[in-house]
């Protein structure tokens, strides 16, 4: 058996050990995939297992892993765990975790992911949660209807210039005070230029929101704003450029560890909301 790191021409054979989608977040900055694999006659590789997980500035999430049936209880699971402990301590991270769900369709992999998982993680951290909806019923709540002409006017990140938008990345994803939703901001090449918004005082900019497309997802990554009126600003505008570019059934998923982040998710997204919890180990 070998474990190896996920290339994206490999994705399609191991799409069938993902049942909830969970590969379509490798296009986002900071998610990787794990596999296993063993050896079949005349050295053909046989897909085995499925690791996915998001790197965090302090720890390493467990977002999803599962194995073959047909191979279960060989040990696999454990080689692919074991693998993120030995990333995790070659890059002096604290802590690996394992995401768990609320969410009856996934009630019985969690009790199964629980089981296996016990001897490893023992720390429970709950979670803001994460929502999802489709865009046309999104833009529908009362949140993007109302009168928004007493907030600031954010622009599209495609009417910015890269050079500033370089800076301001680095700048203020380094901000403390930032609403994070990711710790790995990446390059501007990543973010949809039309969907994705900023905010500008004397011409530099002061506020961003950062939302990624991938497949018929869209994902917010980075939200910084100094106040609640100038983050209202940025989700109004994105909420107008996804109105004109969008097709109304597009999901727009929201991956919220940052409170201040969670408080306009439950604004916005109202009852859509499933919370979320860590099982957490000193690495």
């Amino acid at each position: 058996m070998r474990i190896l790191r996920l290339r994206p021409e490999e994705k399609e054979y191991f799409e069938w050990l993902d049942p909830f989608g969970m590969l379509n977040r490798l296009s986002l900055p900071h998610y990787f995939a794990l596999v296993a694999v063993t050896e079949k006659e005349k050295r053909q590789a046989d897909p085995a297992g499925l690791l996915i997980a998001s790197l965090k500035k302090d720890r390493i999430i467990i977002e999803w892993i599962c194995v073959d049936p047909e191979q279960r209880y060989q040990g696999i699971g454990t080689a692919l765990t074991e693998k993120v402990l030995a990333l995790a301590a070659s890059q002096d991270m604290p802590e690996v975790a394992v995401r768990f769900h609320d969410e009856d369709e996934m009630e019985q992999l969690n009790e199964d992911a629980l089981f296996f998982f016990a001897e490893y993680f023992h720390r429970e951290e709950p979670l803001p949660g994460e929502w999802c909806k489709e865009s046309g019923k999104l833009l529908k709540e009362d949140f993007f209807t109302e009168d928004t002409g007493r907030y600031p006017k954010a622009k599209k990140l495609s009417e910015t210039r890269s050079k500033d938008l370089r800076e301001a990345i680095g700048e203020l994803w380094a901000d403390k005070e930032a609403h994070r939703l990711s710790d790995a901001p990446g390059g501007e090449e990543l973010y949809d230029p039309e969907l994705s918004a900023v905010l500008t005082d004397d011409g530099k900019i002061c506020g961003m929101f950062l939302l990624q497309r991938v497949g018929d997802t869209v994902y917010p990554v980075f939200l910084y704003a100094e106040s609640d009126q100038e983050a209202k600003a940025l989700f109004l505008s994105a909420g107008k450029a996804a109105e004109e570019t969008l097709s109304p059934d597009t999901e727009v998923r929201l991956i919220a560890e940052d409170r201040k982040c969670a408080k306009f998710a439950k604004e916005i997204f109202k009852e859509e909301g499933q919370s979320s919890y860590l099982l957490t180990m000193d690495v």
